[in-house]
């Protein structure tokens, strides 16, 4: 039962955040009837990645610490490993660079002993990410290098959606918009594949953004619109604040 509570949960996250939650309140309440350590921890990570995804943040890093209560003892350093990454890419999302470093380093001294390049790909996608939000693009682009070699040996389809995405961010901003098409067109191929409602707002918002740089302002307004429409299926603050942002721009 804890099994198939977790597959639930990681199914409903995106789409249906307080159903999730429901879940990951239950698998806590089993797994401590159960005395089972790994599906607590498991539990309180689910509640951080949930919290996260509602902006939520003080309560997704509150959850992810006590998380590692339960796999540090156990020494499950795969589960502490992910625990150290998204605590990172929380507090990324909160502009505290350096303890977003931190924990990202956490991480990949703990994929690195492992050899595991498929999680390594996915925190040097994630450090792109925070270096390109502080506008650090030598840093970012270098970081996401690094994922899509990873990404590449691995014909990892999604992992290289995802840095092609970061990547797109990097070049709008730099204003280079053939590289930044080429990257979104990348990402916005797998979302629509895979029908994905959260990476196709994504894949919408950062077109307006593209359309409103190019000097389109009628293209940037229309994906906009379309991703803060797709967004009343997911109710998500950021993604809100972010395509509102992308509409008023289309106006200025």
């Amino acid at each position: 039962r804890l099994g198939a509570m977790q597959i639930l949960c990681t199914m409903r996250m995106i789409d249906n955040p307080d159903s999730a939650l429901t879940l990951a309140d239950m698998q806590f309440n089993l797994a401590q009837q159960k005395n089972n350590w790994k599906y607590l921890g498991q539990a309180e990570h689910n509640r951080g990645l949930i919290y996260k995804i509602s902006g939520q943040y003080p309560l997704s890093i509150s959850s992810y610490f006590k998380c590692l209560q339960y796999w540090v003892p156990h020494n499950y350093d795969t589960g502490i490993a992910k625990c150290h990454q998204n605590m990172a890419n929380v507090y990324s999302r909160m502009r505290q660079t350096e303890k977003a470093r931190m924990h990202f380093d956490t991480a990949l001294v703990i994929f690195g002993k492992q050899q595991n390049e498929i999680q390594l790909g996915s925190v040097y996608n994630d450090m792109g990410s925070l270096y390109e939000s502080v506008g650090n693009d030598s840093l970012a682009l270098s970081y996401l290098r690094i994922c899509l070699m990873y990404k590449a040996k691995q014909n990892d389809e999604r992992g290289k959606a995802l840095a092609s995405q970061n990547m797109a961010g990097v070049f709008l901003r730099r204003n280079e918009l053939d590289s930044a098409f080429l990257y979104m067109e990348v990402f916005s191929d797998y979302a629509w594949k895979i029908k994905r409602t959260s990476y196709i707002i994504l894949s919408l918002e950062i077109y307006g953004e593209a359309y409103n740089q190019q000097g389109v302002p009628s293209r940037g307004r229309d994906s906009c619109m379309k991703a803060l429409i797709l967004n009343e299926e997911l109710n998500s603050v950021e993604y809100e604040s972010n395509n509102c942002m992308c509409l008023f721009t289309s106006y200025v």
